[in-house]
């Protein structure tokens, strides 16, 4: 993962980096993060169990299948270089402070600098094979899928361009 992750850094613009939030956990400690969810979840009025374990599961992968626990997921976010984070639209992992609405990476009403952000994310990410849990903007694991799109076209108007080989080649 982490000769992906590098790669993938490779392809921001100068002076944009990724901070990493987190990567392994325990089963145990995933297993209290989806209790505590569930528990939030029951004090919001949510009592049919399988209801119940389908909301909770999309924000908080159960312990049995959640990629965490493998060593097989990651929560980034992009800063500038002298660490302040860019506007991505919402906390990372809002959804244990109450902010769901802005957790899905296509969620609605996100300004054109969060929605700019998290396609840079999601791009420079997915051409090093990771993929984003669609509920939370925060990218997870080198898996296999894509649930986002390229921000060349927008990017280009108000950012440095991305690198790519053929500027690399020609420098």
């Amino acid at each position: 993962m982490l000769a992906r992750l590098r790669a993938a850094s490779e392809r921001l613009p100068a002076g944009i980096r990724f901070l990493v939030i987190e990567g392994h956990r325990s089963p145990d400690e995933q297993a209290r993060r989806f209790a505590l969810y569930e528990d939030r979840l029951r004090r919001a009025g949510v009592s049919d169990p399988a209801e119940l374990r389908r909301r909770a599961g999309a924000f908080v992968s159960p312990g049995e299948v959640a990629p965490h626990c493998a060593g097989a997921a990651v929560d980034l976010t992009l800063v500038e270089a002298d660490g302040a984070k860019l506007d991505m639209g919402g906390a990372v992992n809002g959804h244990r402070t109450g902010d769901e609405r802005w957790c899905p990476f296509d969620a609605p009403g996100l300004s054109s600098t969060a929605r700019d952000n998290r396609d840079l994310l999601a791009w420079c990410l997915r051409e090093e094979g990771f993929v984003n849990y669609p509920s939370e903007w925060v990218l997870r694991g080198p898996l296999l899928g894509t649930h986002h799109r390229s921000p060349r076209r927008r990017l280009r108007t108000h950012m440095t361009p991305l690198r790519t080989p053929s500027h690399d080649a020609a420098a």
